[in-house]
């Protein structure tokens, strides 16, 4: 970026946002959270059976969990989706989904093991796996949200003229709107994906 070039490489001091970065930024959200459901729906059926589907071989059809055995790989793309959305279209702009990812997929599958192992009869493997996802998944989380809040920078660091937040936190008004868009984006991944189970 050249100095005295908004953003976006436009003339001016400040760079445009554009209707792009929303989408970017609502979707990249709004996929993480669905991709993550997904996988946390796919990954208690799979826990239900005993890690095991047999549909397809004779007499155990039964065997396999209610949930579609494609919603772990469907969710894994979606996440997936959502990760590049917010790295290549939102640019900067709201709260990064890429930190976030590692996290969020740790946790979903700690969360998936203490359902399961809060279910089953007993067995060492799913609580001592519960505790490396949920040990794993809040240890990322806490690296990954406290470097940007001590830098003032979690709800993103552009403002909603455009312009880039170089140092501090955005303004109040910008960081109300980004931080309502987000929260929005996650309530309807939230809901879509339960929907789908």
């Amino acid at each position: 970026m050249e100095f005295g070039r908004g953003i976006d490489g436009g003339a001016g001091a400040r760079g445009s946002l554009r209707t792009g970065h929303w989408i970017g930024f609502v979707g990249s959200w709004f996929l993480l959270v669905m991709g993550m459901g997904g996988l946390l729906r796919g990954t208690l059926g799979a826990l239900g059976a005993g890690g095991i589907c047999l549909a397809g071989t004779a007499g155990a059809a039964d065997a396999c969990p209610p949930v579609s055995p494609e919603s772990v790989p469907v969710g894994i793309l979606l996440a997936g989706g959502g990760v590049l959305l917010g790295v290549f279209v939102a640019r900067d702009f709201g709260v990064p989904a890429a930190p976030w990812a590692p996290p969020l997929f740790f946790c979903a599958e700690g969360l998936a093991f203490l359902i399961a192992a809060s279910r089953s009869a007993g067995g060492v493997s799913i609580p001592l796996l519960l505790l490396v996802a949920l040990c794993a998944g809040l240890a990322t989380a806490s690296v990954v949200g406290l470097r940007p809040v001590r830098g003032g920078a979690f709800l993103g660091r552009r403002r909603l003229d455009g312009g880039e937040q170089a140092v501090g936190r955005l303004p109040r008004r910008d960081a109300a709107v980004i931080a309502l868009a987000w929260a929005l984006a996650v309530a309807a991944g939230v809901l879509f994906a339960a929907a789908l189970s």
